[in-house]
């Protein structure tokens, strides 16, 4: 059996010094219903999840969020190898960049190395301004 992989995306908000987490679920069956779908979108022919990332995003409890999502609310869950393009939008006026990190306890604070290799924004450590964009380019990892 085939495990599915789980990023977590998490975001450096060095300004406030806390991190928040972002997500829905991407399956090789339709994701029209699952929450978040219309953010996300799956390619069977190419095995691409693409997930639109959104820091900031109007309605969450709180400024320092993805996607209306804070506190490690929601995952992305991709399948084993698969190509995985975030594009990321920061919508909000405190600095903001994105980070796929170990899920670790206490969360860090601050930028550190990848979980995943290319998983991250530019800007990482000191966070992209309001409505900067850029995209996130990876394969998920097999287990």
């Amino acid at each position: 059996m085939v495990r599915p992989t789980t990023i977590a995306a998490f975001a450096a908000l060095l300004a406030a010094g806390a991190l928040t987490s972002t997500t829905a679920q991407a399956q090789s069956a339709s994701a029209d219903s699952a929450p978040g779908s219309e953010w996300l979108t799956w390619d069977a022919a190419t095995r691409t999840v693409t997930f639109q990332l959104i820091a900031g995003a109007d309605g969450g409890k709180s400024p320092f969020n993805f996607n209306g999502y804070t506190d490690g609310e929601a995952n992305l869950i991709v399948p084993p190898g698969s190509h995985v393009v975030m594009p990321f939008v920061q919508k909000d006026g405190t600095p903001h960049s994105a980070e796929i990190i170990e899920d670790k306890q206490p969360m860090p604070n601050m930028a550190v190395d990848p979980a995943i290799p290319r998983a991250y924004t530019n800007k990482v450590a000191e966070g992209l301004p309001q409505e900067a964009t850029d995209t996130m380019r990876f394969t998920a990892p097999e287990s």
